[in-house]
């Protein structure tokens, strides 16, 4: 019986998060955390709530709400 620890791929050590702060979301956008808030209520940007009142935006939901408000040309 092999008694190695089994060892972690790097690829799932360096995975991005399934759920991202609003802080995370500002950096990805490169807007203030106050425009992240500002897209949630005016342009729908989807949330999740957590516990404790907690908000994070789902990467799926973001890529998606991106293209969705792409400009063209």
């Amino acid at each position: 019986m092999d008694k190695r620890k089994k060892k972690t791929p790097v690829s799932e050590v360096l995975a991005p998060p399934i759920l991202l702060t609003i802080g995370q979301v500002a950096s990805a956008l490169q807007v203030s955390r106050n425009q992240v808030y500002r897209h949630i209520k005016r342009n729908g940007l989807p949330t999740v709530k957590i516990d404790n009142g907690f908000m994070r935006v789902s990467r799926a939901s973001l890529e998606r709400w991106i293209t969705e408000h792409e400009q063209a040309g």
